[in-house]
């Protein structure tokens, strides 16, 4: 079975969340409503996991060495550049097309 199975039928599930994670409330359960990424949450809180992960965090941000910031390469700034060009191009052909089929037609009648 799928998380989706599961989540689409949450209600008829909860009773063996309930028995799987006994440390889990009924106000836990209906917060989770079918999402596993908040069960997973819930079970890390109530289990005292989440205390462990968060000394570990601590600990790796204060050990963390900096690190120098990386460069945007110009091809980003170029791909916008272009788009923008290709826009204003084509905005501005009909205007020059117009003067091309003008301009013709004064020479030819001099």
């Amino acid at each position: 079975m799928n998380w989706e199975q599961i989540q689409s039928k949450w209600q008829d599930y909860k009773g063996q969340v309930k028995q799987r994670w006994g440390m889990l409330t009924d106000q836990d359960i209906t917060v989770v409503n079918g999402s596993r990424a908040i069960l997973a949450g819930k079970i890390l809180e109530r289990s005292g996991a989440r205390e462990q992960i968060e000394k570990e965090i601590a600990e790796f941000e204060t050990t963390c060495k900096a690190v120098t910031p990386t460069t945007v390469t110009p091809m980003a700034v170029t791909t916008t550049a272009v788009t923008t060009m290709a826009v204003t191009t084509t905005t501005a052909t009909p205007m020059a097309v117009t003067t091309v089929a003008e301009t013709p037609a004064a020479d030819t009648a001099c």
